[in-house]
C-alpha cells in the first residue's frame, strides 16, 4: 500500500546540496495565507533545519496576534527529512503537530492508492478520506524544544528586563521585545543579521526609534548574539557549554572588569530555562553594536591585521596572562575541565577533537580552502600551508588518538593562564575613534574562555 498525504497549499523547500539550513529569503516564495471560519492566517517566514523548522505566523483578523510554530520534522514528516531534494507541506498540519493555536484543528486530505497485481492484471483502487487532527499534546523533553520559552532575566540594565521572551529567530524581534530590553517604548527599528558563525548568530537592531523624548545615553542601535538556527548546533553547543561559556564570562565572570582587555558592553541577557544555565541552548545576549566605534577585520575580504598590529594584540592578551597566570581561582569548572585542576578538555570536546581522522576533517577542510580560499588569494597561499595537511594525515587511523594523548599530556604540564581560546581576526575589533595603547583594541567572542597554557592560542591561528 502507497500512502500519499495531499496537503495543501504547497510550499517548497529546498536541500541545497547537503547543507541543512533553510532562509526564509530563498525558501519561502511569497507568504501563504489560509482562513479558518472567519480567522485568516499568514505564514510570512520560515528558517531552520531538516531537523527543526520553524515558522512564524500573524492572525490578519482577529486578536493579531503572532506565534512561532516550530515543527521537527525528522520525527513528524519524513517527507521532508528523507533525502528528497524537495517537499510540500501544509501550514495548517504543520501548526496543529506543534504550534496549539486557535484555530489549527483543521481537516487534512489523506489520498490512499492500493495497487494489486494478480494473474488476471493489475487493480489499483484509490480512496479519499478527510480526518481532522486531535489538539497537539505539549511536546515532551524528547520531541525538542516547545514553541514559548521559560525566559530567565540573568541581567538587564535598563530595568528589571522581566517583560523580555527569548526571541527564537529575528521575526521575534518586535517593538515591544526592543522595549522590554530598553525599558522605553520603542516605535521601530531596521534589523539585520550580521554573522551566522558555527554556533550562533548576531542580529544588528539599528535605527531605533522611540515613542518620545529619551535621554541621549540610550542606544540607537543594539547587537544581539543568540543561539544558532539548527536544532543539532544548538544541541552541540548548549552540551559542549558555548552558550553558558559566553553569558557566564560576561556576567559571572565580568570579564570586562576582571581582564585588562576591551570587551563588549553588555545590555541584557536572557535564557530559555528548561535547559540548565550551563547547558543553555537558546539564549539572547544583547550587547551595544561594536560598529559604532570599532572597526572589525574582514577575514574573508582579506582585511588581516599587520605584523606590527599582531604584536600589539598578542602583548595586550600577554597582560591577561600574566594576571592570572598561576591563579588557583581559574583551575575549577566552568574555566576548567573538572575540580582536579589539570588542563584537560571536556568530554564532548574530546570526542570532537579524537573525530578528527574518522569525520574527514582534514578532508573538508582541504576542500573548503580550495573552494574559498584559491580564488581569493591564489594556489600560492594553498601551497604555503600544504605542511599542515601533511602533518594532519599522522592524525587518521590510530595514530590520531596517541597523537592527540601525547600532546594533552605535554600541554597539561605547562604553566597554566586565562586564555581567550579563539585570539583570530574575526574576533578582533581595531577602534575608529583613535584610542591606542590597551582600548586600541577590542576581543569578543569569549565562548571558549579557559584555564590553558598559553601556547593553546596557537591551536586557533
Amino acid at each position: 500500500m502507497i500512502l500519499m498525504m495531499d496537503l495543501r497549499p504547497p510550499v517548497t523547500f529546498h536541500r541545497h546540496r547537503d547543507r541543512q539550513h533553510l532562509s526564509s529569503r530563498s525558501h519561502l516564495r511569497e507568504p501563504v495565507r489560509w482562513r479558518v471560519g472567519a480567522e485568516l492566517y499568514q505564514v510570512s517566514g520560515a528558517r531552520g533545519s531538516c531537523d527543526s523548522i520553524q515558522f512564524v505566523v500573524r492572525q490578519l483578523v482577529g486578536s493579531g496576534r503572532q506565534w512561532t510554530a516550530r515543527v521537527h520534522t525528522a520525527r513528524d514528516y519524513p517527507l521532508l527529512s528523507s533525502g528528497a531534494r524537495l517537499a510540500s507541506v501544509t501550514f495548517s498540519q504543520l501548526l496543529v503537530k506543534r504550534a496549539g493555536v486557535r484555530g489549527t484543528n483543521m481537516p487534512t486530505t489523506v489520498t490512499t492508492t492500493v495497487t494489486t497485481t494478480t494473474a488476471s492484471g493489475t487493480t489499483t483502487v484509490t480512496t479519499t478520506s478527510v480526518t481532522s487532527p486531535a489538539p497537539p499534546a505539549a511536546p515532551s523533553a524528547e520531541e525538542g524544544v516547545p514553541d514559548v520559552p521559560s525566559t530567565k532575566c540573568v541581567t538587564c540594565k535598563y530595568g528589571s528586563g522581566d517583560k523580555v521572551t527569548v526571541a527564537m529567530t529575528e521575526a521575534d524581534f518586535t517593538p515591544a521585545w526592543v522595549s522590554g530590553v530598553l525599558d522605553t517604548e520603542v516605535t521601530s527599528f531596521k534589523t539585520k543579521l550580521c554573522t551566522q558563525g558555527q554556533v550562533g548568530v548576531t542580529v544588528l537592531i539599528l535605527d531605533i526609534e522611540f515613542a518620545g523624548d529619551v535621554d541621549e545615553s540610550m542606544p540607537k542601535s543594539l547587537a544581539v548574539k543568540m543561539h544558532g538556527p539548527g536544532e543539532e548546533q544548538r544541541k552541540n553547543s548548549g552540551a559542549m557549554g558555548l552558550y553558558f561559556k559566553e553569558l557566564y564570562a560576561y556576567h559571572d565572570f565580568n570579564i570586562k572588569e576582571s581582564t585588562p582587555v576591551v570587551c563588549p558592553e553588555v545590555v541584557g541577557i536572557w535564557y530559555d530555562d528548561r535547559d540548565p544555565y550551563e547547558n543553555a541552548v537558546l539564549f539572547n545576549l544583547v550587547m551595544v553594536n561594536l560598529n559604532e566605534e570599532y572597526t572589525e577585520y574582514d577575514v574573508g575580504a582579506g582585511q588581516l591585521p599587520s605584523q606590527a598590529e599582531w604584536n600589539e594584540i598578542l602583548a595586550i592578551c600577554g597582560k591577561q596572562h600574566a594576571k592570572y597566570w598561576e591563579d588557583t581561582g581559574i583551575q575549577k569548572p566552568p574555566l576548567a575541565a573538572d575540580e582536579t585542576g589539570v588542563f584537560k578538555l571536556n568530554d564532548v570536546e574530546d570526542a570532537m577533537a579524537l573525530s578528527v581522522g574518522p569525520g574527514k576533517i582534514v578532508e573538508g577542510w582541504f576542500d573548503a580552502c580550495e573552494t574559498f580560499m584559491v580564488p581569493l588569494t591564489g594556489q600560492e597561499a594553498l601551497d604555503s600551508i600544504m605542511y599542515v595537511f601533511d602533518v594532519a594525515e599522522h592524525w587518521k587511523g590510530e595514530n590520531g588518538a596517541k597523537i592527540y594523548r601525547k600532546a594533552m599530556a605535554r600541554l597539561a604540564k605547562a604553566p597554566m593562564s586565562l586564555v581567550h581560546g579563539d585570539v583570530n581576526p574575526g574576533n578582533i575589533w581595531k577602534s575608529k575613534l583613535g584610542k591606542e595603547g590597551d582600548e586600541k583594541y577590542l576581543f569578543a567572542d569569549w565562548q571558549v574562555l579557559r584555564m590553558a597554557p598559553i601556547a593553546w592560542y596557537e591551536t586557533v591561528f
